[in-house]
Parts: C-alpha cells; structure tokens; sequence
C-alpha cells in the first residue's frame, strides 16, 4: 500500500492517471469549496441553458417575422404585380385596345368595355397594393402606372388610337425586379435566421457536452480518489491501531483538507496509543521489579529467621550448660 501526501495511483489505468492528472491542481481544495464551485458551474450551465433558449426564442421570432412580413407584404404585392401585368398585358390592355379604338361596331363597344374593365381592375389593386407595405420606389412605380392608366382613360375618352405604354411596363419591371429581390432577402433571412438557431441549439449542446464530460470525469476523480480512496486507507489504519499494532503509517497526514484533518486525528490517537504501551510496559517493568525485591525481601526474612532460631537454640544450649556448670560447681 502506498501512503503518501497525494493520490494512491498504483493499479490505475490510463483514463485513471489522466483524470487524476486533470484535476491534481485542486488535490487540496477543500471538499466545501469544491461543493461551491460545481454548485457556481451548475448555475452557469443553468444561465447558459436560460440564454441559448431566449436566443432560440429571438431566432424563432425573426423567422416569424419574415414569414409574417412576407405574407401579409410581399406575397400580397407580388400577387397584385401579377394582377397588373395580367390587365396590362395579354389578356389585358395589349390585346384589347387596339379592337376597341379599330371602330363603331358591337364588337369594339365590347372591346371598349373589356378595355374599361382592364383600367379600372388595374386601378383598384393600386390602394391594395399601397396597403402591403410597398417601397418608396415601387410607390413611384405605382404613380408612373397611375398616369399611363389616366392616359388610357383618355385616349379612350378622344378616341386616340396609340398610347405610350412602355414607361408603365418599365414601372412593372422594376416593381418585379424589386419584389425578387425582397423575396431573396427575405428568404436569406429566414435562412440566416434558421442558422442562428442550429448554430445556437448545437453550440449550447457541444458547450452541455463537454461540461458534462468535465464533470463526469471530476466526479469520478473526486468520488474515487477524494473521498473513497482516502476514507478506505484511513478506516484500514484505524483498524490496524484498534488491534493494537502501532507499526503502521497514518496515510494523508500532509493533506490541508478535511481529510488531512481526519488522518491527524488519527495520527494523535496512534501517538497516544504508541504512549499508552510505552506506559504499561514501563508498568510491567515495575511491577516485576516489586515483585523480584518483594521475592528477595521475603528470602532475607527467612534467613534472618532461621538465623534468629538458631541463635536462640544456641543461647538455650549456653543456659543450659551454665545451668550444669552451676549445679557440678
């Protein structure tokens, strides 16, 4: 087992080692900062999250507005432009003007009405068309068509027979040209627009990704190799103390983190238990020293006692002898 100040990394693979090696810098961070800090990261992924769906919601605007701007717009100009070339050209005006200034007859008076119907379907889809949200160039397009409209009236009215008509069909080019191009703009907004969208949805999701990875990865490193790891190899050493083996090496004693503070604390309790056995077996040493001079105190005593008996049958035998001395004297 290898105890030391860092990570246990014996039996780690690669993905082991390179998760360690990530997040090495925060080796001693303690574990409330660190409940901090993916607390702040989680808030942020939650604020990341709240902005790309207020983008989301901006670019589903912009797609409604042009949608919108296009329907109730452009769409309803280019169907009147379509209106106007209609009356004006075939089917309109070119075909029926020169039958209706040819000559008296039934059939120019209904060529006269046809050419009547013409201008006045022409003339009513000009408020429309001003309606639609029209350009200040398709605006003087619309008075270049008011004029050639009032000149038919005319003519129609004196009985002219040839009208200059090309100014009014150069107008409706323009207001063509104009409204393609709008209807191109509009279309690469709504393109750009959905872009902004993927581009949005994609990069909040890689950014989502990527920060669940980070944290992923951090979580197992810290799980592992911040709390289980360190938890084991200390519960370990406290078992080997319980059973009264000091011989063993607190692990994460130079550690500044909470678990750092446990190994120290563990560390004073193999001290005082290292202080402990030195006690008793300076108390064992005394007490068979006790015992040894209490051993050696009671042999004395026995010998200063048979001693003691001795002399006192000698000093018997001395008075009886005197006694007998006394006697034969």
């Amino acid at each position: 087992m290898n105890h030391h100040s860092g990570i246990n990394e014996d039996g780690l693979n690669t993905l082991g080692r390179f998760v360690v090696g990530l997040f090495r810098a925060v080796d001693n961070v303690r574990m409330f900062r660190v409940a901090h800090l993916i607390t702040l990261l989680t808030f942020l992924l939650l604020f990341a999250g709240v902005g790309a769906t207020l983008l989301t919601f901006k670019s589903v605007a912009e797609i409604g507005n042009v949608w919108r701007d296009y329907d109730s717009g452009l769409a309803r100009r280019i169907d009147l432009l379509g209106n106007f070339q209609h009356h004006l050209g075939y089917d309109g005006l070119s075909q029926h003007w020169p039958a209706a200034v040819a000559g008296e007859g039934v059939g120019n008076t209904a060529a006269r009405q046809a050419v009547s119907s013409d201008i006045s379907k022409v003339r009513e889809g000009i408020p429309a068309f001003l309606l639609a949200k029209p350009t200040d160039s398709e605006k003087a397009d619309l008075a270049v068509l008011e004029k050639t409209l009032v000149a038919y009236d005319q003519a129609l009215a004196s009985g002219e027979k040839k009208i200059d008509d090309s100014a009014a069909i150069a107008a409706l080019a323009h207001i063509k040209l104009t409204l393609q191009e709008q209807r191109k703009a509009g279309a690469d907004a709504v393109e750009d627009a959905i872009w902004t969208l993927s581009a949005t949805v994609g990069g909040v999701m890689f950014v989502a990704c990527l920060f669940l990875i980070v944290f992923g990865l951090f979580s197992f490193w810290f799980t592992r190799f911040r709390v289980a790891q360190p938890l084991k190899e200390i519960n370990s050493t406290m078992g080997v103390l319980a059973n009264g083996e000091t011989n063993v090496a607190v692990p994460f004693t130079r550690k500044l983190d909470e678990i750092g503070e446990m190994a120290r604390s563990v560390q004073v309790f193999k001290d005082n238990a290292i202080v402990k056995g030195r006690m008793e077996t300076q108390k064992k040493l005394v007490t068979e020293n006790v015992n040894r001079i209490t051993r050696e105190l009671a042999g004395l005593t026995h010998t200063v006692r048979k001693l003691m008996n001795e002399q006192s049958s000698a000093t018997a035998s001395m008075s009886a002898a005197t006694e007998q001395l006394s006697v034969s004297i």
